[in-house]
């Protein structure tokens, strides 16, 4: 039997839906994750590369998308959280899945 160790450093999260302009993520999510041992903000996706910047520079996350699926496709990003509009979960999800 072949065991697999663990990971190890922080799970590392991107946020789907983070904007620098506020919202649920940046008032909810981003405190919560800032006072929690073992993660660590990693990413962060919004509708465009130049929101996603613009997120990435005001909260301090160092890896900006335009897209979940760029998110997603990332090996820096362990864990993907959507903090957007209920009705487009599925979609934004779909590529982490």
């Amino acid at each position: 039997m072949t065991s697999v160790s663990p990971r190890q450093g922080p799970i590392r999260v991107g946020v789907v839906g983070l904007s620098a302009s506020g919202g649920w993520a940046a008032a909810a999510h981003v405190p919560a994750l800032a006072g929690l041992d073992g993660y660590e903000l990693r990413a962060l996706s919004a509708s465009t590369a130049e929101s996603a910047r613009a997120a990435g520079e005001k909260y301090a996350v160092p890896l900006a998308f335009g897209s979940a699926e760029e998110l997603a496709r990332s090996e820096e990003v362990d864990l993907v959280v959507v903090t957007v509009k209920v009705p487009h979960h599925l979609e934004l999800i779909r590529p982490a899945l």
